[in-house]
């Protein structure tokens, strides 16, 4: 049986969590089964972090042209970006055909990626999406989903989001990103940790992480905190993310009126390995307000054995079980979350067993492994049946 030929369009600015899924799950494809390529629009620094994979890279262009529209001018001409998204289609169609790719993975599915699908299937080629957003202008219309071989979705949150938009689609399936459990077993101690982030070895740790934005929720955890900073006068809170400039200020500006500037430290920038604020935090908190797509922060946290209150919505409603594989609230209701603080500080011993019992439940079924043969069941039914209907 020849190899798989599958080609992975990336079209991203940075390497954050999609792209930090595709990447495990290129590393997980069998490769006696699957060649995997990865097809970049121009060179850019953050696709430095797949150069360990053992595939092959093509770029679409050597770096930024005049008829990239915004990719290459602040105030680019009207018209400009869909000549842009057109030409890049056409030569991935090109490249797609003439290296006899078997299917084109999209990495981030958008309703802008109509015409990576439509030229590419054009030539023949099957083409299959990832569907990564909860944001509903982000899904996919009913129209591209319908030339569509098939859609991942990271979760049944934007499987329902998907179907919403196209009801009779059969080709969406739920695949859930990837967390490898093992690489953050045993990378740091608790006290390197905290030295690592300028802490003492014996400081309590909260945290709050993720990007600096209104809806992550960072303002209710401040709120919480200081709830409860006068009776565990030892503990701080750190609000780990960068990002708008505004929210940080807002987010300073609630403390001040909450009397614990002192207490509240900003990394004010995002963190290099995370997993180290993980490993020094004694809670920590994802209150996203409108729930996440996937949300890598609880699982991450759990793989660290560290307490996380994950909001109740999203795909962490769908995974974890309140009081027995981790900690839901509703991100809203600062009086849930207070309470639930309350109970993993107070019970040491019990918060340990839910913690463990969620390493357990997520280790296999969001195993890297076991993703990326999800995914290439995915694949060989869409080429043994065509489209999935």
């Amino acid at each position: 049986m020849k190899s798989i030929k599958i080609a992975y369009l990336e079209y991203s600015d940075i390497f954050s969590g999609a792209e930090g899924s595709m990447y495990s799950l290129i590393k997980h494809l069998n490769r006696n089964d699957f060649t995997p390529i990865i097809i970049f629009r121009y060179p850019l620094p953050h696709q430095e972090r797949y150069a360990d994979l053992d595939c092959r890279f093509h770029y679409l262009a050597n770096g930024k042209k005049w008829w990239m529209g915004s990719d290459r001018w602040e105030k680019p001409m009207r018209g400009s970006d869909m000549l842009k998204r057109f030409l890049f289609a056409l030569k991935i169609a090109i490249f797609t055909k003439k290296e006899k790719v078997d299917i084109l993975h999209i990495n981030l599915l958008r309703p802008n990626t109509f015409w990576c699908v439509w030229l590419p299937k054009l030539f023949g080629i099957k083409v299959v999406g990832h569907s990564r957003s909860d944001t509903m202008h982000w899904i996919p219309s009913k129209n591209l989903q319908t030339i569509l071989d098939g859609v991942i979705c990271v979760s049944e949150f934007v499987r329902e989001k998907v179907l919403l938009k196209n009801p009779q689609n059969t080709s969406a399936f739920t695949i859930y990103n990837p967390i490898d459990y093992n690489q953050y077993k045993g990378k740091y101690t608790k006290h390197e940790a905290l030295a690592s982030l300028g802490f003492s070895a014996d400081q309590f740790l909260l945290s709050s992480v993720g990007l600096l934005s209104p809806h992550k929720g960072h303002d209710m955890a401040i709120r919480v905190f200081a709830r409860i900073a006068t009776d565990y006068p030892k503990h701080l809170l750190m609000i780990a993310g960068g990002g708008n400039e505004s929210e940080l200020s807002r987010l300073k500006t609630l403390c001040r009126e909450l009397e614990i500037t002192n207490k509240v430290h900003f990394t004010e920038q995002q963190i290099s390995e995370v997993a180290r604020v993980y490993k020094a935090s004694d809670i920590v908190f994802s209150l996203t307000t409108r729930g996440e797509a996937f949300g890598r922060v609880p699982f991450e946290a759990n793989a660290c054995s560290t307490a996380v209150i994950a909001p109740a919505k999203g795909a962490a409603q769908e995974l974890i079980v309140d009081g027995e594989t981790g900690f839901l609230a509703d991100p809203l209701d600062e009086e849930v979350i207070v309470r639930k603080t309350l109970e993993i500080l107070k019970n040491p011993l019990r918060t340990k067993e839910i913690i463990q019992n969620g390493i357990n439940r997520f280790k296999p079924l969001l195993s890297p492994e076991y993703s990326a043969q999800c995914v290439a069941n995915f694949y060989l039914k869409i080429l043994r049946n065509g489209i999935i209907r």
